[in-house]
């Protein structure tokens, strides 16, 4: 007869599990270091998340400090190294790239002979730009300026249709330009006043269903807004910040979800504007401003809905109660039809 084997003891075969399971964790591991060794060594993804990121970032400084060098000589006699997608108007009145399709006249008058798909930027005072009723088209890129006329003077930029652009005219720090007959759509602003651009004249453009503002004007003083087309906007349409001193009249607002709005921005007058159908046609902030010229004042809409009790005074064509926006504005003279010019 075989010899009987000798039961084992549960701490015997508890012994026996432990060395199976260390053996088997031995080989996993062994197992596991082969397999790095093949493969090539990654980098956890928040790290590499971060690291473009820092790509990104540092590329779109340098981008954006080499627009910012490129795009406004100072000294008025250097020309600037053309950034490809950039046209340039000199210091000196050259075109850069010769290429683009702007006649030059005498480096004073620029006629546009083509539509241009680029950003132009204006280095040289004094001189005409006529779009000759050609297009600038931008694609919508953040910061894009359809013309920069930043630190510009006695530039006029006229028959353009100026679509697609965070900003369709900037002026930064530019005085007595002239913006005039020209159609803006589509852009973030249509016209970009910022930095003691003083003393320039916005009239006869039609500026329609831009996304954020028609006009945007902020601590800029002695400018003139007048005889303008503002239609569609579903923001703030005409924006006004600590600017003082500017005129606006004549001008068509109609169709806005908020017309006009002052925010801190006061000693400004209004006269001959027609505020019709906005869903506001004002709003006021920390301002007073004058809504009359001192014998009419402006057309609005909705001033039958508020003052029902209103009459003609005196054959004049305004209106016998003054129509009220707050405490510290009103208009005077309102008139009972809308502003036509003579």
């Amino acid at each position: 007869m075989p010899k009987k084997e000798k039961k084992k003891s549960w701490k015997e075969i508890q012994r026996e599990r432990q060395i199976k399971q260390q053996r088997v964790q031995e080989a996993y591991q062994i197992q596991s270091e082969k397999e790095a060794k093949k493969k090539p060594r990654q980098w956890p993804k928040g790290k590499i998340f971060l690291a473009v990121c820092l790509i990104v970032i540092i590329f779109g400084a340098y981008v954006a400090w080499q627009y910012t060098n490129t795009a406004a000589p100072s000294d008025g006699n250097t020309p600037v190294t053309p950034t490809v997608g950039v046209i340039y108007i000199n210091p000196d009145g050259q075109v850069s790239p010769s290429t683009a399709p702007i006649s030059n006249v005498g480096n004073s008058h620029y006629t546009f002979t083509a539509d241009i798909y680029d950003p132009v930027i204006i280095g040289r005072d004094n001189i005409v730009i006529d779009g000759a009723n050609h297009a600038i088209q931008g694609t919508g890129a953040l910061g894009s300026k359809g013309i920069d006329l930043s630190r510009r003077s006695n530039v006029t930029v006229k028959n353009l249709e100026i679509a697609g652009f965070d900003y369709g005219v900037y002026l930064a720090s530019a005085s007595d330009n002239v913006i005039s007959q020209n159609y803006f759509t589509n852009n973030y602003c249509g016209i970009w006043i910022v930095s003691s651009s003083n003393d320039n004249t916005v009239s006869d453009n039609s500026i329609e269903d831009n996304e954020m503002y028609a006009i945007w004007l902020k601590e800029s003083s002695n400018n003139k807004i007048s005889k303008n087309e503002i239609t569609a906007h579903d923001n703030y349409t005409i924006y006004v910040r600590a600017s003082d001193f500017t005129t606006f009249s004549a001008n068509n607002i109609e169709d806005n979800r908020l017309g006009i709005f002052f925010y801190e921005a006061s000693d400004n007058i209004l006269y001959h504007n027609n505020f019709t159908n906005n869903m506001n046609p004002y709003a006021s902030t920390d301002s007073t401003n004058v809504w009359d010229n001192g014998a009419s004042g402006n057309y609005w809409s909705d001033y039958t809905e508020i003052y029902p009790e209103a009459e003609e005074s005196n054959g004049s064509g305004i209106w016998d109660i003054p129509y009220v926006i707050d405490d510290y504005n009103q208009d005077n003279y309102p008139l009972i039809n809308w502003w036509t010019q003579g």
